[in-house]
């Protein structure tokens, strides 16, 4: 009889915790949705730094308008750009996850507008939600997986082949229409020079090239990319 009670209590228990592990991903975006309303919304200044290397992290971050870069500096002083984040995406929940201190930078490339989600609210929710910790994970691996694609490219591509690489990155980013094949960008020169890991010189020698080869113009501040599909073939 007391096992047969055991029993009762364990079964009436499963239905209210499994449902956290099979969330799919309309329900785990609502989840985290109702997570953002309780975030503090701070606005950020171009070039404006959000979080410093060795910074402890306090929050998890989503962009809710603008552009995120994060970057690490060479002992010479000079940047070199690990990414760019656009609306609707998290960053900075690698050192929490860790439980360490930032090793990177953050700094807005234009205006933003951010949410500073509390990190304990953040694991409350994992705790209690399988699924979203499940996410994350997934989040993490695909960022090792670019991570690893751009160590590659630093090692094996011409200096060409970066940029234009740097230019569809950026414009994969800015685009409003995933089949879009023309896009305006705005970006500074130092800001691409970064991502692409070069120097100003080479990048503006490579701009010019592009230029001359119909790819891309320059309309004020900004870049006309006139065929993203174009760029990506670009040869070594």
């Amino acid at each position: 009889e007391s096992r047969l009670k055991k029993r009762d209590s364990f079964q009436s228990v499963i239905p209210s915790t499994a449902p956290s592990l099979f969330l799919d991903e309309e329900e785990q975006n609502y989840l985290l949705k109702d997570l953002l309303k309780e975030a503090r919304i701070k606005t950020f200044k171009k070039k404006q730094l959000i979080y410093e290397e060795g910074d402890s992290p306090l929050f998890i971050y989503y962009v809710m308008k603008g552009k995120i870069r994060t970057f690490l500096y060479y002992q010479d002083g000079r940047e070199l750009s690990t990414g760019i984040h656009i609306d609707d995406l998290f960053f900075g929940y690698e050192s929490v996850l860790l439980n360490e201190k930032y090793t990177d930078n953050a700094g807005a490339l234009e205006d933003s507008e951010i949410a500073l989600i509390a990190k304990d609210k953040f694991f409350e929710l994992m705790y209690k939600k399988p699924a979203i910790a499940t996410k994350f994970i997934k989040l993490l691996s695909g960022n090792i997986k670019e991570k690893e694609e751009q160590m590659l490219g630093f090692a094996y591509d011409s200096v060409r082949k970066r940029v234009a690489n740097t230019l569809v990155n950026v414009a994969l980013k800015s685009v409003e229409n995933p089949n879009q094949d023309e896009v305006l960008i705005r970006i500074s020169r130092d800001d691409l020079a970064a991502l692409a890991g070069t120097a100003n010189e080479p990048m503006s020698r490579m701009l010019a090239d592009f230029r001359d080869e119909k790819l891309i113009v320059k309309e004020g501040n900004a870049i006309r990319i006139y065929s993203i599909e174009k760029l990506k073939n670009v040869k070594q």
